[in-house]
């Protein structure tokens, strides 16, 4: 396993700013001013026609109703202090199917009748809201509540604001999912348009997990109704029976968690897609519990994210280092959105919100850790065309990428005024060293070689290596043959330069050629040709040195 400190350290640190920015939105928003109200869930078992008189006799107190639906009676006592505009709305969940409030004064007179929910198509007082405005002078005031859902997400919690106080809120709420919607927009366009060029698996199923998210969290935040659609209420929990078995396989695809290598961890995948596949038809016999199933199925996905990243990271896999830091940003409030019943925080915010927010977190950071991915594809396609294009002791072009790279210099030679030159570099004596002392003193010769050449070139020049001690340099552009010429002696001499390797001090020189554009040939073949046989004339002439080459090479004799 690879050590901790090879993961980059601006992950955690983006990943912590992000939990904490996103959380404070919740843990730092004013409560609203409180009023001296009390409230609790009642036993009643009356019909909807028939409702109870809370004044005369107070109904016993009980549990709310199940999470897998039905009706339950909240009682509300509540004194106000003076008149005014108040709001009377939900805390801790927003999903309740239908729901309706009666308003009675301290001598039992009914005062107000509001009502809604997400399987109504009443208009509310707030978009994206239960909230209902009310006004009312002081004086103590019994509220009856019933509720009716084929589930709940959560206990919903009827309470009186005073408006003031609650508009303040609530557009931050608003702001909050609106922001957030638009974020998870933006990355499945991004995501199915990365998905579609990259022809990514992943990436597409990654699509399918944020879209399941979408219509879960847009439905239960009433996102359709404030643009005056229709709510189908099961677009509560569908969605994200689909969308989560859309991110087991996403992780098992962006992970490679492959049955060859991690048998275990691919069963226990296919195991858990089999069991989200078979959540379908018993949420379609049985609706109330698919909200339940939902759960479930959140809960074991964000823990098969771990168990396959972990798997993943203990093998020296960056990419799954970064995913587990993405994976518990979500993995924290993921878990309690799924288990919370209430939600201790302003008065506005919702479980939903917090549910929105784990999603969030982890679609952003999950962001970062594809566009890395995508990144180190890129380095390693650069790395490959690196080892493609070049000589691996050396580093050095080798001689296919010269050819390429001389005849695109060669095409544009007679637009400009400026010169070529080409040297043809043999090293003298290699042969003999190599043989005495071994291969790897001669390929660690051959490199020093290479650096010292290297060092006397500009960034525009070209050096290659083209066979086992010969090199080709390209000099370009070059205004004067003495400058060619001047260049060539200093790596000459660079070259000849002693050298200690493996407690031996060593020097070897060089027969360089030199050829220059026009002069001693047009195109790839004349210059190369012209400054191979000035180089074995170099050879000739006693070594160590650079001769240029004659413009009638038969004048030139080879060593």
């Amino acid at each position: 396993m690879k050590p901790l400190h090879n993961r980059p350290r601006s992950w955690l640190i983006s990943s912590v700013c992000s939990f904490v920015l996103l959380v404070s939105v919740f843990s730092l928003t004013a409560v609203a001013q409180t009023l001296d109200q009390t409230g609790h869930w009642v036993d009643i078992a009356a019909p909807e026609s028939d409702w109870p008189e809370p004044w005369a006799d107070r109904p016993a107190e009980a549990g709310p109703p199940p999470l897998t639906g039905g009706v339950g009676w909240y009682l509300m006592e509540v004194s106000l202090p003076h008149a005014g505009e108040w709001v009377i709305d939900f805390r801790h969940s927003s999903v309740i199917g239908t729901f309706e409030h009666r308003v009675y004064d301290a001598s039992g007179r009914e005062v107000e009748t509001l009502g809604g929910g997400l399987q109504r198509t009443t208009t509310s007082d707030f978009i994206m809201r239960h909230g209902a405005r009310l006004a009312l002078p002081a004086g103590e005031y019994f509220i009856v509540t019933r509720t009716d859902s084929p589930f709940y997400l959560a206990q919903p919690e009827p309470a009186l604001f005073p408006l003031a106080d609650y508009q303040q809120q609530y557009r931050k709420t608003i702001a909050f999912v609106l922001i957030g919607l638009g974020i998870f927009g933006a990355l499945a366009f991004y995501y199915l348009n990365l998905g579609l060029w990259r022809r990514s698996a992943s990436d597409l199923l990654y699509v399918g997990f944020i879209l399941g998210n979408i219509v879960y969290n847009g439905t239960a935040l009433m996102v359709p109704q404030a643009l005056g659609l229709t709510t189908h209420f099961y677009l509560i929990s569908f969605p994200i029976l689909v969308s989560n078995l859309c991110y087991v396989l996403f992780v098992m695809r962006l992970l490679r968690i492959g049955r060859a290598q991690h048998s275990r961890v691919w069963l226990l995948g296919v195991t858990l897609a089999a069991v989200m596949v078979a959540f379908w038809p018993i949420a379609l016999i049985w609706p109330s519990v698919s909200l339940e199933l939902c759960r479930i199925g959140v809960g074991l996905m964000a823990v098969y994210g771990m168990i396959a990243g972990i798997a993943r990271a203990r093998m020296g896999d960056r990419v799954a280092w970064l995913y587990l830091i993405a994976n518990f940003s979500f993995l924290v409030p993921a878990l309690m959105a799924i288990t919370a019943r209430q939600l201790a925080t302003g008065d506005l915010w919702l479980i939903e919100h917090l549910g929105l927010l784990a999603v969030l977190l982890e679609v952003l950071l999950l962001a970062l850790v594809i566009s890395y991915q995508i990144s180190m594809m890129r380095v390693n396609q650069d790395r490959m065309q690196h080892l493609a294009d070049h000589d691996p002791l050396t580093g050095c072009l080798n001689r296919s990428s010269l050819q390429t790279r001389l005849d695109d210099l060669l095409q544009h030679m007679g637009r400009s005024s400026d010169k070529l030159a080409l040297l043809f570099i043999d090293l003298d004596g290699f042969k003999p060293i190599n043989d005495d002392y071994g291969h790897r003193l001669g390929d660690d010769l051959l490199r020093v070689v290479a650096d010292r050449i290297k060092t006397r070139l500009r960034g525009s020049d070209l050096v290659a290596r083209i066979g086992g001690d010969e090199f080709v340099v390209v000099l370009h552009p070059i205004h004067e043959d003495q400058a060619a010429l001047q260049i060539a002696d200093k790596i000459r001499q660079a070259i000849g330069e002693s050298v200690r390797l493996l407690n031996k001090d060593l020097v070897c020189t060089a027969s360089i050629g030199l050829a220059l554009y026009g002069q001693h040939g047009q195109d790839r073949n004349g210059l190369m040709e012209a400054a191979d046989q000035a180089m074995y004339a170099a050879k000739a002439q006693g070594r160590d040195r650079v001769v240029i080459a004659e413009a009638d090479q038969s004048e030139l004799v080879p060593a």
